[in-house]
């Protein structure tokens, strides 16, 4: 949005000019992942698993195609 990173936590929505790019790198070691290009999620959040999406709290969050199988080993 706006070349800005929308952070979303419990409990309020930040947002921020570091790059998606940047805050991958800074939390690989952690249990987040990028699962789109334009999504990076914390895998410990996720409710379920459609067939392109993940669903986070009431958010469908999408998946790209490349990515849904390493995030179904992250998952399990």
């Amino acid at each position: 949005e706006d070349r800005c990173v929308l952070i979303h936590t419990d409990t309020k929505v930040y947002k921020s000019r570091i790059s998606i790019n940047k805050i991958e790198k800074d939390l690989e070691e952690s249990n987040f992942y990028r699962c789109h290009r334009s999504y990076l999620i914390n895998v410990n959040k996720v409710k379920s698993l459609k067939q392109n999406s993940v669903l986070i709290r009431e958010h469908e969050i999408l998946v790209s195609r490349y990515k849904m199988k390493n995030l179904k080993l992250k998952l399990t």
